[in-house]
């Protein structure tokens, strides 16, 4: 039992690569010019919540690096845990949003990916629909698959994440020994020891004694 330090220390780091990975790619579709003119709007938007997910996915990956460094820091092991709870729903998000572009899609261009219900940026004939946006198909099925497998790899990195923090806060020790059993008698409070056990007299008074097995090592260790 315990907190998983070194789990904590690679997950955080895995989760920070990942964030940067995921600002990356949104920075790169967004503001390099032939991903910005191919990139149809509605990915676009995916793609600013990408960024501020991957924001949040390098502080969560940075609370897991520190809590790893310092598994006796319950502040941080927390930190850890909201923040990885935040990266896996917004994961949980991307997952559903982008299968169901991915659901739509259906080859015919970026109107057919988005549906044929028209709006501003698409127009229907009797045919099927027409794109008035310049966006290009691939570059858009590419960003899909992208945010998809971003989406995946947040939702994992943070249900094991908040699972290893969590089972960290539930033991309540952060990498230090359990605390000693506590015995009270009347109002004095005694703190068992290793090998030591306590034994309740007739007149209820509890009296602390060596366990059996102590009391051989003993006396084993007085024949020697």
């Amino acid at each position: 039992m315990g907190y998983r330090a070194r789990t904590a220390f690679g997950l955080g780091v895995t989760m920070v690569i990942l964030g940067i990975v995921s600002v990356a790619v949104s920075l790169v579709a967004m503001f390099v010019p032939v991903f910005k003119i191919a990139v149809h709007p509605h990915i676009a938007l995916g793609l600013y919540s990408l960024l501020a997910t991957g924001i949040v996915a390098i502080i969560a990956g940075s609370f897991g690096i520190a809590s790893g460094k310092t598994p006796d820091n319950g502040c941080r092991i927390t930190g850890f845990l909201s923040t990885s709870i935040m990266v896996a729903i917004l994961g949980l998000f991307f997952l559903v949003a982008v299968a169901i572009l991915l659901i739509i899609a259906d080859g015919y261009g970026a109107c057919a990916l988005f549906g044929t219900g028209g709006g501003d940026d698409v127009t229907t004939t009797g045919g099927g629909c027409t794109a008035v946006v310049n966006s290009d198909t691939t570059v858009n099925l590419a960003v899909a698959v992208v945010l998809l497998i971003l989406g995946v790899l947040e939702l994992v990195l943070g249900v094991v994440a908040a699972i290893v923090s969590c089972r960290g806060l539930c033991t309540g020790y952060h990498g230090h020994e359990s605390p000693a059993i506590v015995v009270y008698s009347g109002n004095k409070a005694t703190a068992l020891q290793p090998g030591q056990r306590a034994v309740q007299q007739p007149d209820g008074t509890i009296v602390i004694a060596k366990t059996a097995a102590d009391q051989a090592n003993v006396g084993t260790n007085g024949k020697q």
